[in-house]
């Protein structure tokens, strides 16, 4: 097993790595770490469990780092358990289980971690075995989960930071938000000069640094597009000091750049792409230098499959599906949601996604159409009551069908199985 490990990590480094060093201070009462720590991180799977380096892949590079005898942590940035029927059908549930067996450390909400509801998510949250952290994530003005952890190596304390982007409570369904009369009981520290996220950052970085923490490292979903502002993870980094590096999620980009601080420090901001098409790290030496970077996977197999890898990730994604092929199987397989939407999922009969496929969505008066994306998903937004949904079209590979499958007057989901 440790020679197969070592194949998947020195498959991450010829197939891409890339990374900025940056100093930083050991902090001031000289602590110091008899070896290196690796953080490695997660953002946007969106449910692509299986898919690219996918988690057995991920199971073992954290093997391989813990074996060539590093600190190993392993931390999620958000919008993990929503994107594919394993997460749709299970309501989250089964993401969870295969987090749990990775042993994730830590993670943080992102914006589609309420997809299912905020209950749905708080009952999520005790269920899985490591902390979600949010320092700006409140219920009538209080923190839902504590802003901050510490994990100490040799008397050496590192922070964890989470934040989440206040573009959460129009992304996901407002109403998750509020209470049965609309009014928000949940917000995000939303301002429009982004200055009430900046602070609360601040603050639970400052509150970390009082607590010992030589190390300040912030997980966020905030992304750096235009359309984010003013809450991007380099407006938080140019108005906030003591981060020592900014993990980031949302934008589903994998860029490496450095934002200046407060103080005009460069501050290494990181991210790794989406459905696991890169493995983030962050890396703090014994002499104290930390250097963030993410190895990249471009090939059209997953890890998994390409390597054949056998471990207790894949044996649990194994067991889930298991569970979930009976009713992703079924000829009408309905489950209710809650995005006031229907969505049609189309696979394979091994439940993978078919893209392209023409897919309508018909009453007694007329049919919406719409095509399937590289998940298998055509999503329509319509009144709720009951349609027949038609394939007239499929990709070449797969039989065509004109089989009628019918959804109820309420949104839903349907699960179709196209035959090769």
């Amino acid at each position: 097993m440790k020679k197969l490990s070592a194949i998947i990590v020195s498959m991450c480094l010829v197939l891409g790595l890339t990374g900025t060093v940056f100093a930083a201070d050991t902090g001031e009462k000289g602590n110091k770490l008899s070896k290196e720590l690796f953080i490695l991180y997660t953002g946007d799977v969106h449910c692509g469990v299986d898919r690219n380096f996918s988690y057995a892949g991920l199971y073992e590079a954290k093997k391989s780092f813990e074996n060539d005898g590093k600190y190993v942590l392993l931390v999620d940035n958000g919008d993990s358990i929503q994107g594919e029927p394993i997460g749709e059908v299970t309501k989250g549930e089964a993401n969870i289980e295969l987090m749990n067996t990775l042993s994730y450390n830590i993670a943080i909400p992102g914006t589609h971690e309420f997809d299912y509801g905020t209950e749905q998510f708080l009952s999520l949250a005790k269920m899985a075995d490591f902390p979600y952290i949010s320092c700006n994530f409140e219920r009538q003005g209080k923190l839902v989960f504590d802003p901050y952890v510490i994990k100490e190596f040799d008397g050496v304390k590192v922070a964890f930071v989470g934040v989440t982007t206040p573009k959460t409570l129009t992304e996901s369904d407002p109403k998750y938000f509020q209470d049965e009369k609309g009014d928000f009981i949940y917000d995000f520290c939303q301002d429009k000069t982004g200055k009430k996220l900046y602070d609360a950052v601040q603050k639970a970085v400052d509150d970390a640094r009082a607590e010992g923490a030589d190390y300040c490292i912030v997980l966020g979903h905030l992304g750096i597009g235009e359309d984010d502002k003013p809450w991007r993870s380099k407006d938080v980094i140019e108005n906030t000091t003591g981060i020592d590096a900014f993990l980031d999620a949302h934008s589903h980009d994998s860029e490496q750049i450095k934002v200046p601080n407060r103080d005009g420090e460069e501050i290494p901001r990181s991210a790794c792409g989406t459905k696991l098409n890169g493995i983030g790290w962050c890396r703090i030496t014994p002499e104290g230098e930390i250097s963030c970077g993410v190895y990249n996977y471009s090939n059209d197999i997953s890890a998994a499959k390409l390597f054949n890898i056998k471990n207790e990730a894949g044996e649990a994604l194994d067991r889930i599906n298991s569970r979930l092929e009976e009713s992703l199987n079924k000829k009408n397989a309905v489950t209710p949601n809650n995005v006031k939407m229907y969505r049609v999922y189309v696979t394979d009969p091994d439940g993978k996604g078919v893209e392209d496929v023409l897919v309508q969505l018909c009453d007694d008066k007329l049919c919406r159409i719409g095509r399937t994306d590289k998940d298998g998903l055509a999503s329509f937004e319509a009144a709720a009551k009951p349609y027949e949904v038609h394939i007239p079209q499929v990709p070449e590979g797969y039989e065509e069908t004109d089989e009628v499958w019918n959804v109820p007057g309420k949104y839903c989901d349907l699960n179709i199985v196209l035959k090769r």
